[in-house]
Parts: structure tokens; sequence; C-alpha cells
């Protein structure tokens, strides 16, 4: 038979690490590592936690871009990094992709690592990164370059794949974005 002493002491153990577990998720939370769930909305200020936990998705002159296509290039001459966000597949992986829509986000000269990237507002600079958008209007690829702020955080980087979760927002009239948990296939060029 046990003892109605070890009863309540296991209770208040029990009581205690679940007090204990819940202090440690609203820390979590509010330091950035915890996506935000539900809708994404374009901000003038930007940080981690802001960026939504559901697949990269964006929004262009007022119109929802699917992602269907994401890749990660290393270019070896140049050391830069760039993350593509298309609406369609190349033929093949780390092929072309033309038509549709996409952003671009870049980084020159310097490796992406496993490591939280943050341009706060549109007024801070970065001289090392540049993002941008394009769509086609018929044969004609129409590309927008503007001030923007970010939040990248690259959560797994290897030979094969890059993760992580990313929000952009565009200083333009429409307040177009992009946003959200992607997987990007490596392409070495």
């Amino acid at each position: 038979m046990i003892n109605n002493k070890y009863i309540n002491l296991l209770l208040i153990l029990i009581i205690a690490a679940f007090i204990a577990s819940c202090g440690k998720k609203e820390i979590s939370e509010k330091s950035g590592d915890v996506p935000v769930r539900g809708p994404f909305v374009w901000t003038d200020k930007i940080d981690a936690s802001k960026i939504p936990d559901f697949p990269v998705k964006g929004m262009i002159s007022g119109n929802e871009v699917k992602i269907e296509y994401v890749n990660f290039e290393y270019w070896r001459g140049s050391n830069d990094n760039v993350i593509n966000f298309f609406d369609m597949k190349p033929q093949q992986d780390c092929g072309a992709v033309t038509g549709g829509k996409g952003f671009v986000f870049t980084k020159y000269g310097g490796d992406l690592k496993e490591d939280a990237y943050i341009k706060e507002d549109f007024k801070k600079s970065m001289d090392k990164y540049e993002t941008e958008y394009h769509y086609y209007e018929g044969d004609n690829i129409k590309s927008f370059k503007s001030t923007f702020n970010f939040a990248l955080v690259i959560e797994d980087i290897n030979d094969d794949f890059v993760e992580g979760r990313i929000a952009v927002c565009f200083n333009d009239e429409s307040k177009s974005w992009v946003a959200g948990r992607f997987r990007a296939i490596v392409c070495n060029n």
C-alpha cells in the first residue's frame, strides 16, 4: 500500500514540472524560437518571431503566389548564396525556371550558415543582402527591387538541402511579401 505522503509528493512534483514547462514555452515564443501560427501580415518591422509556421508562399501586387520550387544556389567563384522561390518547377532540379512568378534572396560574398539573419526595418542598411521579386507579362519579365526588411533563419544546411524559415516584406505600394518554412535543394554553380 502506498503512503499518502508519497502520493502528495508525487503530485507536487508533477505540478511543479508542468508549471516549469509552461514558463519555458512562454520565454521561447518571446525570443523568436517558435514560429507564428496563423496568417502572415506584411509589416514594416520584422524579427524572427514574425516568421509564420506554414509552407512558404507570397503575395505580389495583391495576388497570392504559391511556391512550388525552392533552390539554394552556391556560387563558388564569388561565394554568393542565392535562395530562389518559384511558383513553378524547372524541367530538372537546378534547371532554369522560365515564366511564372518568383522571389530571389541573395547574400553576396559570404556563406549562409545555420543562424538567424535579420534586417529589422526598411531604413537599416545591409550592403551584402538583396532581394527582389519578378513576374511575367507575356514574354516580358518585370522585376521589382526596393527597400525591404527580412528575417531568415537557417535551421539545417548540408550538401543536398537547406531548411529554414523566411519572411521578407517589400516596401512597395501593394505590400508584397514572401514568408514561411522552406526546404531548398542545393545547386552548386
